[in-house]
C-alpha cells in the first residue's frame, strides 16, 4: 500500500470530492493534518507575479509530497495537489506567454532535479466535463477570493493549455490517470493505491 498519494488535476476537475470520497469510504485514508491557503493566509500572494507565485507553490508542493508526519502503518495520505500540479501550470503559463524564458529555466531546473515521481492520481476529466464542474464551482460562490484573483485561469485558453500540459504527463511512472470522480473511477483508484510504489516494487 501507498503511504501518501498526490491529487492531481486542473482546477474545478473534481479533485477535493475525490478525495473526501475516498476518506469518507474507508478508514484506509486520511487527509493531511498541515495545508496553507495561501490567498487567505499570505495576503500578499495575489500580488506577485505569476512566476513568482509559481516558485512558492512549487516548493510548498514538494514539502508536502515528502512530509512524513502524518504517515502511519497501514493507512495512506491523500495530499490535495503535488509537484504534478506546479509543472502542468508552469507549462502553461508559459505556453501562453505568462512567464518569461529566464523564469522559465528557474522553476524549470527544480522541477526537473525533483528526486522522483511521488505516487499521483491524475483527475483529468474532458474539457467540456471541466468547464462545468468550475462554472458550477464559481456560481456556487465557495471560493469567491480565488475566482475573482484568478478568473484569466477559468478562460477557454487557459483551460486548453492546462488539460494539455496535463495531458502529456499522464503516462508517467507512478502516475494513475483518471477521467472521473465516480464510482468506477473510485474503485480504479483504490485499486491502485493498495499497490506498493513503483521504486517499492523494484
Amino acid at each position: 500500500m501507498k503511504e501518501s498519494v498526490c491529487i492531481s488535476g486542473p482546477h474545478g476537475g473534481g479533485k477535493s470530492y475525490l478525495i473526501d470520497a475516498l476518506v469518507n469510504d474507508s478508514n484506509l485514508f486520511r487527509k493531511t493534518t498541515f495545508e496553507i491557503d495561501f490567498l487567505s493566509q499570505f495576503t500578499s500572494f495575489s500580488s506577485l507575479r505569476d512566476w513568482e507565485r509559481s516558485l512558492i507553490r512549487l516548493y510548498h508542493r514538494i514539502f508536502m509530497a515528502s512530509l512524513t508526519v502524518d504517515r502511519e502503518p497501514g493507512r495512506c495520505v491523500l495530499i490535495s495537489r503535488g509537484p504534478l500540479d506546479s509543472e502542468a501550470y508552469i507549462e502553461a503559463y508559459y505556453r501562453l506567454g505568462w512567464i518569461e524564458d529566464p523564469e522559465y529555466k528557474v522553476l524549470r531546473s527544480i522541477v526537473d532535479v525533483i528526486p522522483a515521481q511521488p505516487p499521483t492520481i491524475l483527475l483529468l476529466p474532458d474539457l467540456a466535463l471541466n468547464r462545468r464542474r468550475l462554472d458550477g464551482r464559481r456560481s456556487q460562490g465557495v471560493r469567491a477570493m480565488r475566482d475573482t484573483v484568478f478568473s484569466r485561469e477559468d478562460a477557454p485558453e487557459f483551460l486548453i493549455a492546462l488539460h494539455a500540459a496535463f495531458q502529456d504527463m499522464s503516462d508517467r511512472s507512478n502516475v494513475l490517470t483518471i477521467s472521473d470522480n465516480q464510482d468506477a473511477e473510485l474503485d480504479a483508484a483504490l485499486e491502485w493505491i493498495m499497490e506498493p510504489n513503483d521504486r517499492e516494487a523494484s
